[in-house]
């Protein structure tokens, strides 16, 4: 029996959206570390803005779920 068109198409958004998702996590430590490191060059701006590091963490991955 062939898997139907939909079950392949949730199989690769659920695959690419996992994906996306351990990279945005990996990313968001990475930024934050980076973040503490560079803070001493900031003037006037929060090194760890929850708004900027959330804003980009969502468009990411929507750009993502429209590749998959």
């Amino acid at each position: 029996m062939r898997p139907a068109h939909s079950d392949v198409q949730k199989l690769i958004v659920r695959q690419g959206m996992w994906l996306a998702a351990i990279g945005s996590l990996i990313g968001l430590a990475l930024a934050l570390t980076g973040a503490r490191l560079l803070k001493s060059f900031l003037y006037g701006v929060s090194a760890t803005d929850p708004i900027t590091f959330t804003g980009i963490a969502v468009m990411l991955l929507a750009i993502a779920f429209l590749a998959c």
